[in-house]
């Protein structure tokens, strides 16, 4: 994080715009049961979209059991 804090401050990267969407709708979830649910890929940012996307469900429940209850699984495409 450090170094793309550095990056994003150089004179180049000001004058251009970001682009935000790597790999999004990309991240094909692996369940096959001989290890936990994961997605294959070099380089990508899903473990941050997944982030985001389980605690946006933390702040729109009234309880734990409503969030135990619609919790997203690791299924389907980030």
């Amino acid at each position: 994080w450090e170094q793309c804090t550095i990056g994003v401050g150089d004179v180049r990267a000001i004058n251009q715009p970001l682009h935000y969407g790597m790999g999004v709708g990309t991240g094909k979830f692996i369940v096959d049961g001989d290890s936990p649910p994961r997605i294959e890929s070099l380089i990508n940012e899903h473990y941050q979209l997944w982030m985001y996307r389980v605690w946006s469900e933390f702040m729109s429940v009234s309880s734990w059991k409503q969030l135990k209850e619609s919790h997203s699984k690791p299924q389907g495409v980030v």
